[in-house]
């Protein structure tokens, strides 16, 4: 028995678990887990149930059935963010298979010096600064990472059955993700074939790979499948038009206009005018008549025509600053390191990973030309590259990996992650309170940066005491029905909740913004009407309806458009501030 256990400790599932383990606590005692875009609170809010009566599994972004699957478990502890923590989970799973198979890959020593290299420079991005998008392409490629391993070196099912489970739940949390971890899963299987030549013949291939071919149809029907559940869920009455609505607001906020005349010129010979597109791009647009479905596809047929041209977005790719930006990521320093591990490991298998590198360039400029270049997206990228080169690493043959070397990779790796895990402010006393410098923090780009920010992975703000005041005035008022700015109100409220507990059944159904992805969302619109609520631009006016921040409404845009549209006179009251917001209430004279 104490043999068995003794073989169990020294066994590589042991020290990968651990290694992980390690890898987690750290990020759970020492950081604070931060979400990267405002995106990931509200998706989470809108799973919990903040905006209705109950939890919700029907959400435009996150298929139907991952929401499914978590319903239940916001209803037996409603107090945890099952959104985040589920995926937390599956990080830990995911990084921990792709130990394993290095450690059998590469051998005990070597495979755990990459194994502790790949987890120090990628797991910050899912545990420290976690953004959904990351969380699918991550689940995705380290999904296929396992299960090519297992089908390749014929080991049990239940590896294909893992890898699979991953790539299904990465397909899940975002479907877009998805397909970006494609063309890298292809490069790494089709160029395998090349390297190795194990294979002389397309029946030899097929019988070969039946396991692998076999698992890629059940996971690709998986897949499909699971996308048509979730396009009937969404077809449903209210969620079909959400999501149209959506679609078509998005497609006008990410489009570029290289003509503002033109553009301009355009939607007011079409009835949409200029005042009204400038509180739209002010992310106010809550008005079913002026801002309907059928009016913003005239936004979207202009903003479509007058975008920039291709040459000029090849111009712009030319001129960007993007190769400087890059060269700040810690993550394309790993490509880079993993790839001359290949160069002096496996120099045969040197262009399947040039050839990584090069579909890297070519994914920056397509997104160049499309304008739409995120960290977000860019993490996808060179994790893509990474998991290419660990593919083709192969053991040392000419010498051997001594443990001195791992000692000394750790401590280059503490001195690299020293002021991440422990950050300057770490033995400072820690007070509830909300300085100044809290909230100059929220408000500046330390939080919902589109761009890579070493400040957002180090710090750790006191930032739960921040709008405290402004959070006990809605409370305290149920009866009111208050619209929020989207530009004001986005950081006060993410300041509400720590990232790993959940948003109240019900707590924002009286906080409803004025224009923001949740509009026309079914469970808003019956808090809507519980109210008696029909057109909240509209009805503004009504006792009880207050505007939370001070956006289009001191310059008096919003008081223009209500004149503009519905009413002879409007005016409006300053009632009070709280934290520095504002809050005002509008008549109709």
């Amino acid at each position: 028995m104490r043999q068995k256990l003794s073989q169990l400790l020294k066994s590589n599932a042991v020290l990968a678990i651990a290694l992980n383990l390690a890898f987690l606590a750290l990020a759970l005692c020492f950081c604070e887990t931060k979400f990267e875009e405002s995106d990931d609170f509200y998706l989470a809010s809108m799973l919990s149930g903040a905006y209705g009566n109950a939890p919700n599994a029907k959400i435009h972004f996150v298929n139907f059935i991952f929401g499914f699957l978590i319903k239940p478990l916001y209803l037996m502890f409603p107090t945890v963010s099952w959104f985040l923590v589920i995926q937390i989970g599956l990080f830990f799973c995911a990084l921990t298979g792709v130990t394993y198979v290095l450690l059998q890959r590469l051998g005990r020593s070597f495979g755990f010096a990459v194994s502790l290299f790949f987890v120090a420079f990628f797991s910050d991005d899912l545990y420290i600064v976690f953004q959904w998008t990351k969380s699918a392409v991550f689940l995705t490629i380290s999904g296929f990472f396992i299960l090519l391993w297992a089908s390749k070196e014929k080991r049990h099912w239940a590896f294909l059955v893992g890898g699979g489970l991953l790539m299904l739940c990465g397909s899940w949390i975002r479907f877009e993700a998805f397909q970006q971890a494609f063309p890298f899963m292809a490069l790494i299987y089709v160029s395998d074939f090349w390297v190795y030549k194990k294979y002389t013949g397309i029946r030899e291939l097929l019988k070969g790979e039946r396991r692998l071919w076999i698992t890629a149809v059940v996971i690709a029907i998986a897949v499909l499948g699971c996308g048509k559940i979730h396009q009937q869920a969404m077809s449903e009455e209210g969620y079909s038009y959400y999501s149209q609505y959506n679609g078509t607001r998005a497609a006008i906020m990410d489009y570029s206009r290289s003509n503002a005349t033109d553009f301009f010129d355009d939607i007011e010979e079409a009835g949409f005018s200029k005042e009204d597109y400038k509180l739209f791009k002010n992310w106010i647009f809550y008005d079913p008549d002026v801002y309907s479905l059928q009016n913003i596809q005239i936004l979207q047929r202009a903003a479509q025509v007058n975008t920039y041209s291709k040459m000029q977005r090849i111009k712009f790719i030319l001129a960007s600053n993007r190769p400087a930006m890059v060269s700040g990521y810690p993550i394309f320093w790993a490509f880079i390191v993993l790839l001359l591990g290949v160069a002096v490991t496996h120099r045969r298998a040197l262009w399947p990973t040039l050839m990584a590198f090069l579909l890297a360039l070519s994914l920056y400029a397509y997104l160049m030309l499309l304008g739409r270049v995120l960290y977000r997206l860019e993490f996808g990228i060179w994790l893509g590259s990474a998991c290419v080169a660990l593919w083709y690493l192969k053991p040392l043959i000419r010498f051997r990996w001594h443990k001195t070397y791992t000692i000394l990779l750790i401590f280059v790796l503490v001195a690299f992650k020293f002021s991440i895990y422990i950050p300057a402010d770490f033995f400072a006393q820690r007070t509830r309170e909300c300085t100044e410098q809290d909230k100059s923090d929220i408000n500046s780009e330390l939080f919902y940066s589109r761009e890579y920010n070493l400040a957002r992975y180090e710090s750790r703000p006191h930032k739960y005491g921040c709008y405290s005041e402004l959070k006990k005035e809605l409370e305290s008022h149920p009866e009111n029905l208050y619209m929020l700015s989207h530009l004001d109100m986005i950081r006060p409220q993410f300041c509400w909740f720590s990232p790993f507990k959940a948003v109240p059944v019900g707590y924002f159904k009286n906080q409803i913004f004025l224009g923001f992805w949740t509009v026309y969302w079914p469970d808003i619109e019956q808090s809507l009407r519980e109210r008696g609520i029909q057109n909240p631009m509209k009805e503004l006016v009504k006792d009880n309806v207050y505007v939370v921040g001070q956006t289009a409404v001191e310059d008096g845009k919003i008081k223009e458009f209500l004149m503009r549209h519905y009413y002879d006179s409007v005016s409006v009251d300053l009632v009070k501030i709280v934290d520095g917001v504002r809050i005002y209430k509008f008549w109709a004279e």
